[in-house]
């Protein structure tokens, strides 16, 4: 199980803000970043544990399983480098890795 969370605000509320306060906004991101993704482990961990006890059978792929969707990933990372630029998409793709061992 991964999953991410975001902090969206539209370009028209932004353009709102004065550049101190976007670089405040900003900041204030990045410092809460490394708490959000552990608080976000521990709670996947929570569920997991609840699920199997409440019955949830929870399937977990194999290596080989997993390499069966790589080149559908691949098209898919490679597509939201222009949207999110290619630094943001390769620490994502490490942080995947760091996660799965790899």
């Amino acid at each position: 199980v991964y999953a991410m969370s975001a902090m969206c605000v539209s370009e028209t509320a932004w353009a709102e803000f004065s550049p101190e306060q976007q670089a405040a906004i900003q900041r204030a991101a990045e410092e809460v970043q490394p708490w959000q993704i552990q608080a976000t482990r521990d709670l996947i961990d929570k569920y997991m544990i609840e699920m199997r006890a409440n019955g949830v059978v929870i399937t977990e792929l194999s290596d080989e399983d997993i390499a069966t969707f790589m080149p559908a990933a691949e098209r898919t990372w490679e597509n939201m480098k222009s949207i999110y630029g290619e630094d943001k998409i390769e620490q994502l793709k490490a942080e995947i890795s760091a996660v799965r061992g790899k």
